[in-house]
């Protein structure tokens, strides 16, 4: 597990603003942005019926890893427990880590993802109305990314 932690860590910059910790060591801001990545691609990727059925899931737990990340309050992963609006970020974090122990899995791959999903965390954000109760999300977008050509020029 300690070997787990040390590679998931080692590939981003730490951050001290981090409020999600694994085994004490701080989540960094790109981190973060990955787990929301990859529950977006985990969204998207359904069958159309089945959004409509997992957007308020899906979008709850962007938002709580949102607000995670930018509380005073620091919340240890292994001493969280599951609610509706944390769950599908936890289990995010499980398969993170296990494909990133997987010796089978090629480091390129591996690269790959990790990139992959950390551009389309850093885009993400939820659409939502506030219900009676508790918000109501209609939708989970990606902002435009932003043309590289452009902020070379600048």
């Amino acid at each position: 597990m300690k070997f787990l932690i040390i590679i998931f860590t080692c590939l981003f910059a730490f951050t001290a603003q981090a409020k999600l910790t694994l085994e004490g060591k701080p989540f960094s801001h790109s981190q973060i942005d990955t787990v929301k990545g990859f529950l977006y691609i985990t969204y998207v990727e359904q069958a159309k019926e089945d959004r409509k059925e997992t957007l308020q899931v899906f979008a709850r737990s962007i938002d709580w890893l949102n607000s995670v990340h930018a509380s005073k309050r620091v919340y240890e992963v292994s001493k969280l427990k599951e609610t509706l609006s944390n769950a599908p970020a936890l289990a995010a974090i499980a398969f993170i880590i296990v494909m990133l122990q997987d010796p089978d899995q090629p480091e390129y791959l591996k690269d790959h993802f990790l990139q992959y999903w950390t551009d389309r965390g850093s885009r993400v954000y939820t659409v939502f109305r506030k219900g009676k109760t508790r918000k109501v999300y209609s939708a989970i977008f990606l902002r435009k990314e932003k043309n590289k050509n452009e902020s070379n020029k600048k």
